[in-house]
């Protein structure tokens, strides 16, 4: 053993670094060639998984569809939108700027009553293109800018 060491370092430096790329180049060859997989399983599974695929969106489209279809249905039946609806126990109606695309409207109140705002907005076929928030003396002040959802 101390034959190859000794053997090792009186070679130059140019023949060990020769010696070591060597090495390497064969590593790393032999790891790719362990570690691919072979190139017609990987050209099934690729198959299959664009296949499931191409499955899932059509599933999604034909659910995206009948929510659609669900939507315009419960269009009739969607409340009047009214910016008092907002004044309620914990929350308080600041003020509401109408404009002709919707307007803008601002409530006071804690954390825990903003999310239904959202809810409610919905109802009433009103979507959000802008919010903020801002924090209050007593609680957290949203302002939102409203558009009408049947418009456009």
């Amino acid at each position: 053993m101390n034959t190859f060491f000794d053997f090792w370092c009186a070679t130059s430096p140019r023949l060990r670094l020769i010696c070591w790329g060597l090495w390497v180049i064969a590593l790393c060859g032999l790891s790719r060639i362990a570690l691919s997989p072979p190139v017609e399983n990987g050209r099934d599974a690729q198959s299959r998984l664009h296949q499931a695929n191409l499955l899932q969106w059509r599933t999604l489209h034909k659910i995206a569809g009948s929510a659609d279809e669900q939507r315009l249905v419960s269009d009739d039946n969607a409340l009047p939108f009214s910016p008092f609806d907002f004044q309620q126990a914990e929350m308080q109606l600041v003020s509401w700027q109408p404009s002709a695309e919707g307007g803008e409207l601002a409530l006071k109140g804690p954390w825990s009553a903003i999310p239904p705002v959202f809810r409610q907005l919905a109802e009433r076929q009103m979507r959000i293109t802008q919010f903020t928030l801002d924090p209050d003396e007593n609680g957290l002040r949203i302002t939102l800018l409203l558009e009408r959802l049947n418009d456009g």
